[in-house]
């Protein structure tokens, strides 16, 4: 395994034995420029990171318009506001 997949193997680690997702539950490391289904996934976190990290949101802004974003730890509508943190709407 590449070491670029290490902190990937370690969190599905800690996630099965926390049992909060099914030992049963394989990771599979994907090219994901082949992979059309880990494209909006993909544009998502790279809008985001950019967003928060170079105060440029105009991207994550586009992604939203197109889409609606859910936080996955909560399941609640992602937005991102104008002082650079992370919030959810209610």
């Amino acid at each position: 395994m590449p070491e670029i997949n290490y902190r990937d193997r370690d969190t599905y680690r800690t996630l099965a034995a926390d049992r909060k997702i099914s030992h049963r539950m394989r990771l599979i490391h994907r090219d994901d420029r082949t992979e059309p289904g880990l494209w909006l996934a993909d544009a998502v976190a790279w809008s985001a990171r950019w967003a928060l990290a170079a105060d440029e949101p105009q991207w994550f802004n586009r992604v939203v318009d197109a889409t609606t974003v859910y936080e996955a730890a909560t399941g609640q509508l992602l937005v991102l506001n104008s002082d650079r943190g992370r919030s959810t709407e209610w």
